[in-house]
C-alpha cells in the first residue's frame, strides 16, 4: 500500500510539473513552429487548396468623386483561412485554444482588391493574427479604400451608383487558394447597417455578396469574392443650389417674352443667360465624362439653346417695329405668311382687314393723282380768264392737297399698324414654340427621375 501511494504521488507530481511547463504561450510557439516554413502555402497536400473566408462591414462612405469617378470608403475587413501546420491539442497545453502572433512569422495570402486605384494611401494593419487549436488562422484589420467606380449618373442627383470591391489573390490561382464569402449579403447589409457611422451625401442601399472565377486569355483562373456595394444620393444639398435655380430662371425667361418693350425684355434675357451659363459651367465640373449624360445636363442644354432662340426672336420684332418708322411697305409673302399665322396665334385684329385697308387707300390715292393729273390740262387752259372760274380753280387746288396729305397720312398710319402685327405675330409664334419645348422638357425630366 505504502508502494503504491508513493507511485501515485509521484506520477502526480510529474504530471503538474509537465503541466505548468506547457501553459505558457512561449512553449506552444515553440512547439508549433516546429517543421514549418512561412515562406509556403501551408498545406501538407499539394493538391488541396487553401479556403480563404473573407467578410466586410463597412463603416464609412468617405467620398464619390464625380470627376474621377473614385469611391472611397472605410471598412473593416475580417478573413481567416486553415494552416494544417498551425494545430495542437488543448488539452496538453492547460486549456489553451488561442494564440496571438506576430502576422510577420506566419504565412498570409496575397489578398489583393483588384479595383484599388490608390496605392500611395498605407492601410492601418494590426501586426497579429490569431491562432485557434484547429489551425484557424484569423486576419481582422480595418481598411481605407479608394476604388474605381463606374457611374452612371443619368437620374442625377437622383442618381444610384453601384461600386464593387473585388477581393482576390494576385499570385494564386483558384487550384491553390479558393475565395469564399462568410456571410451572405443579406446579413452582411444588416451588419454594415449597424456600424454605417459617416454616410455623407451617400446612403447604403444594400450590399451584395458572391464569388466566382475570373478567366485570363491566357487561361490562368483565379477565384474571387465581390462585394457590391449600392448607394444612392442624398439629393437636397443640389436641388437647393442646382436644379431649382435652373427651373426657375428658365420659367423667368419664358415668362420675359410677355414684356412688351423690347429692350427691357433684351436685357432682361441676358442677364438670365449669364446666370444659365453659370450653372452649366458649375453642372460641367460636378460631373464625370460617361457615355450617357444626365437628364438634367440634357434639359440645361436645350433650354439655353432655346434661351438664345427667344433672344434672337426678340431682336427681330424689335427690328421689325423699327422698320415702321420707315416709309416702306411690308413684303407680299410676309403679308401672305401672317395672314394664315395671325389667326392660328390668336392675334387680332387680323392682317387681312389690315390688307384690305390698304388696297382701298392705294386706290383713292391713285384716283386722286389721277384727278389731279386731270387738272393739269385745266390750269393751263389760257381762254378761261373770268374771275369766279380762277377762284373755283384755287378752291378745287387746295380740295386736292388736303386729300391728297389725308391720303398719306392714312398710308402711313396702316403701314405702322401692318409692321406692329407682323412682329406681335412672329413674337408670339416663338412664345408658343418656347413654351410647349420648355413644358414638354419638364416633364421628361420628371419622369425620367421619378422612374
Amino acid at each position: 500500500m505504502f508502494l503504491f501511494l508513493s507511485l501515485l504521488l509521484t506520477f502526480s507530481f510529474l504530471g503538474v510539473g509537465q503541466c505548468q511547463q506547457n501553459c505558457s504561450f512561449n512553449d506552444l510557439e515553440k512547439d508549433i513552429r516546429q517543421n514549418y516554413s512561412i515562406k509556403l502555402r501551408p498545406t501538407k497536400k499539394a493538391a488541396n487548396p487553401t479556403n480563404l473566408n473573407i467578410d466586410i462591414r463597412l463603416y464609412a462612405i468617405v467620398n464619390l468623386d464625380m470627376s474621377m469617378q473614385a469611391l472611397t470608403t472605410f471598412l473593416w475587413l475580417n478573413m481567416y483561412w486553415k494552416n494544417d501546420y498551425l494545430s495542437w491539442n488543448s488539452s496538453q497545453y492547460c486549456g489553451i485554444t488561442k494564440l496571438h502572433v506576430p502576422y510577420t512569422d506566419f504565412w498570409k495570402p496575397d489578398l489583393y482588391i483588384y479595383e484599388m486605384i490608390d496605392g500611395n494611401s498605407k492601410p492601418l494593419v494590426f501586426p497579429y493574427f490569431m491562432l485557434e487549436y484547429d489551425g484557424k488562422v484569423t486576419e481582422a484589420r480595418p481598411l481605407r479604400i479608394v476604388s474605381t467606380c463606374k457611374l452612371d449618373v443619368f437620374k442625377f442627383p437622383f442618381d444610384t451608383q453601384t461600386c464593387n470591391l473585388t477581393f482576390g489573390s494576385y499570385v494564386y490561382l483558384d487550384a491553390e487558394i479558393v475565395m469564399g464569402e462568410i456571410y451572405n449579403s443579406s446579413t452582411v447589409t444588416q451588419r454594415s447597417e449597424n456600424i454605417l457611422a459617416s454616410k455623407g451625401e451617400w446612403k447604403l442601399l444594400n450590399i451584395i455578396v458572391f464569388n466566382r472565377t475570373k478567366y485570363f486569355s491566357s487561361g490562368a483562373t483565379f477565384s474571387e469574392v465581390r462585394f457590391r456595394v449600392s448607394i444612392q444620393r442624398v439629393p437636397l444639398k443640389y436641388v437647393n443650389n442646382l436644379v431649382v435655380p435652373a427651373f426657375l430662371l428658365v420659367i423667368a425667361d419664358v415668362f420675359s417674352m410677355l414684356i412688351r418693350s423690347y429692350e427691357d425684355r433684351l436685357v432682361f434675357k441676358i442677364s438670365v443667360v449669364l446666370g444659365f451659363s453659370v450653372l452649366l459651367v458649375i453642372l460641367n465640373t460636378i460631373l464625370p465624362n460617361s457615355k450617357s449624360p444626365p437628364i438634367l445636363g440634357i434639359f440645361c442644354c436645350v433650354c439655353m439653346g432655346m434661351m438664345s432662340f427667344s433672344t434672337a426672336g426678340s431682336v427681330l420684332t424689335s427690328y421689325i417695329v423699327e422698320l415702321s418708322s420707315k416709309d416702306c411697305n411690308v413684303p407680299k409673302w410676309m403679308i401672305c405668311l401672317l395672314k394664315y399665322l395671325a389667326p392660328v396665334v390668336r392675334v387680332k385684329p387680323t392682317i387681312t382687314n389690315k390688307v384690305e385697308t390698304v388696297i382701298s387707300t392705294d386706290k383713292d390715292c391713285y384716283n386722286s393723282k389721277k384727278r389731279e393729273l386731270n387738272l393739269q390740262p385745266f390750269h393751263k387752259r389760257k381762254n378761261c380768264s373770268s374771275p369766279e372760274e380762277k377762284v373755283l380753280r384755287k378752291i378745287l387746288a387746295e380740295i386736292v392737297n388736303i386729300h391728297n396729305e389725308w391720303n398719306m397720312s392714312n398710308t402711313k398710319d396702316d403701314k405702322w399698324s401692318e409692321w406692329d402685327i407682323a412682329a406681335a405675330v412672329i413674337d408670339r409664334l416663338i412664345f408658343i414654340i418656347y413654351a410647349f419645348i420648355v413644358i414638354i422638357l419638364f416633364i421628361v425630366v420628371i419622369i425620367a427621375w421619378s422612374t
